[in-house]
């Protein structure tokens, strides 16, 4: 239970939406949000949830930003709220998808009316055995991010899922020069294209590691580049781009005497593969 002089809730408390929902017909303030049964939630209105998981125990969930009019730059919005400061809020991807519903009005010229954010930071994490066929992320051009730990969410050779943490991004750069490298059977390597992908944008993220870790770090990236995209894109998570991608290059230079910088080249991907 947490409590304070303005608000009073347990943490523990679960909303299940198992049948088509909107936003400002029920309360999820502060609450652990559970959609599944196939059931459509819609977000007509700005909401604050502790967790929000989309699809369980099999079954699909799907969220969706719905259009209004006289919209406003943070309506309808997902706030992640984090009390502690602890970082605990999350928004998990088990099966279906995030989409935007035009029903009403017209979009701005930029597009951007629907925002997903933290109090504090929070963390975007998928189920074990994630793939794009199990989640899709449609129209995320059309959502905001903010406040997110910023991850790459890939499956290992034993088909878990698992997470690396980026640490710090420093840039965002979308790139036109950055070409795919395909590698051949022998030598134990799978080319990247034994699963359709789109002609998608190119990016490159650089962060900052601490020195002693950069070796290991660098080598879990070429693993993950050279190994666990065989079969299925990778899922990054950060401020400037959420979505499947495939990474294309990795660089890694020492600037400092305790940081060590790296940078990932991405290829953006289909959403949906057959």
């Amino acid at each position: 239970m947490y409590s304070s002089e303005s608000t009073q809730f347990d943490i523990n408390d679960t909303v299940v939406i198992d049948q088509d929902t909107y936003a400002s017909t029920v309360d999820v303030d502060l609450h652990n949000v559970i959609i599944r049964d196939n059931a459509k939630f819609y977000i007509d209105e700005p909401i604050r949830v502790w967790k929000l998981s989309i699809g369980e125990d099999g079954t699909l969930g799907y969220l969706i930003f719905q259009q209004i009019e006289g919209i406003t730059r943070g309506n309808p919005s997902v706030l992640f709220y984090d009390t502690y400061g602890e970082d605990d809020s999350k928004l998990v991807l088990h099966r279906g998808s995030i989409q935007i519903e035009e029903t009403f009005g017209s979009m701005s010229e930029s597009g951007r009316r629907y925002i997903m954010r933290g109090d504090i930071r929070f963390r975007v994490t998928t189920t074990s055995g994630f793939k794009p066929k199990l989640f899709s992320l449609e129209d995320i051009e059309h959502i905001e991010i903010f406040d997110l730990h910023p991850l790459m969410s890939f499956i290992d050779e034993d088909n878990n899922y698992r997470d690396l943490y980026l640490g710090a991004i420093s840039s965002y750069t979308p790139s036109t020069s950055i070409s795919i490298s395909s590698y051949k059977i022998e030598g134990g390597r799978a080319t990247w294209n034994k699963f359709k992908h789109s002609e998608g944008k190119e990016f490159t993220i650089t962060g900052k590691i601490p020195r002693l870790q950069d070796d290991v770090f660098i080598e879990r990236l070429e693993h993950i580049a050279e190994v666990n995209q065989r079969y299925s894109p990778i899922l990054l998570v950060t401020e400037n781009y959420t979505g499947y991608c495939l990474i294309t290059g990795i660089d890694q230079s020492v600037t400092a005497p305790t940081v060590a910088d790296y940078s990932i080249s991405c290829k953006r991907v289909r959403e949906a593969y057959e």
